[in-house]
């Protein structure tokens, strides 16, 4: 029998799994989560006129029915690589969901009939895109758990920049709140540029606007996954933050300001308050806990001292 070691080897896809069974499920499940919001987005942007209330209520319900679909997939692309014993990269895993996709999604609309002629082909290239996330992930080396942990912090030893991992529970929940917050915005931002761009045109004419307004989001998530070291996350976390707190103070002290800005489906302060509370959580956790890994490290250091004067004491006493 191969042991994990020697399967990665052989065969670099799928080797995650040798290692942790259940991995390729939990990766159809992500896939199919990121699927199910390709494919709402895909089709609000076809839409003539898609309403964002009701387009943000089947979103949901969207990615639960991917979920399941992703993990489906995922269990037959598994079950075909262990009866063909093919090696299955990237390239293979897209090659064989896109091409099945497609023809199950050509097939449905044709014995079905739902479609008119000229829109056959923009479906079956929805489906086929909004399957691309599940062949991408399975098999692949991401770990989807890793979105529950405390990702890393940039820490420097002995003049190199190293990245350290948490375990302590308390650093772990601090870090969500801002993460989840950011990845929900995030994706609420693209169905409202999709909507709106399609219903108003001139609100969102240059694509410009729609990337500054990601920009937020994008950074807040990325750095609850890869932290830079805590004195640069320190001075990055005033710096973003900075915009919101003064809108927030101007719209506490004049609340008009805020309902004419009532356009958006949830209230811009309170959202504003949310994000900065998330970021205090985020940075006390952070701070507290690259203290803490210097804290081990200085421990670990004497500890390997006092262990050498030990051993140079006994060597040189015969001990």
């Amino acid at each position: 029998m191969n042991n994990p070691a020697q399967m990665a080897t052989a065969d670099p896809s799928f080797a995650l799994e040798q290692i942790l069974p259940g991995t390729f499920v939990l990766q159809g499940i992500l896939g199919g989560i990121l699927g199910g919001f390709i494919y709402i987005a895909a089709t609000t942007l076809r839409s003539d006129k898609p309403d964002l209330t009701e387009v943000l209520v089947v979103t949901p319900l969207f990615m639960f029915a991917g979920a399941i679909f992703g993990a489906l997939m995922a269990t037959i692309i598994w079950m075909l690589r262990l009866a063909s014993g093919l090696r299955m990269g990237a390239g293979m895993r897209v090659a064989l969901v896109i091409n099945g996709i497609g023809l199950m999604a050509l097939l449905v609309i044709q014995v079905a009939e739902i479609y008119r002629n000229h829109d056959l082909a923009a479906t079956v290239f929805i489906a086929m895109l909004s399957s691309l996330p599940i062949a991408l992930l399975v098999g692949s080396s991401v770990k989807p758990w890793k979105l529950f942990t405390f990702g890393s912090i940039a820490m420097v030893r002995n003049g190199v920049e190293t990245r350290d991992e948490s375990e302590n529970l308390l650093s772990i929940l601090a870090t969500l709140p801002l993460r989840f917050l950011s990845l929900a915005i995030l994706a609420v931002w693209v169905l409202r540029f999709a909507c709106e761009r399609k219903i108003n045109p001139e609100v969102f004419s240059f694509p410009t606007w729609f990337v500054i307004s990601a920009v937020y989001p994008v950074f807040s998530a990325y750095v609850t996954f890869r932290s830079p070291r805590s004195s640069v996350l320190l001075i990055n976390a005033i710096g973003i933050n900075l915009p919101l707190i003064f809108f927030s103070a101007v719209a506490y002290t004049n609340y008009s300001d805020v309902v004419s800005l009532s356009s958006l489906p949830y209230d811009l302060n309170i959202l504003r308050t949310a994000f900065v509370l998330a970021w205090v959580i985020f940075i006390a956790a952070r701070l507290t806990a690259a203290h803490r890994l210097k804290g081990v490290e200085h421990e670990n250091r004497n500890y390997g001292s006092s262990r050498l004067h030990r051993h140079t004491l006994n060597s040189a006493f015969g001990g």
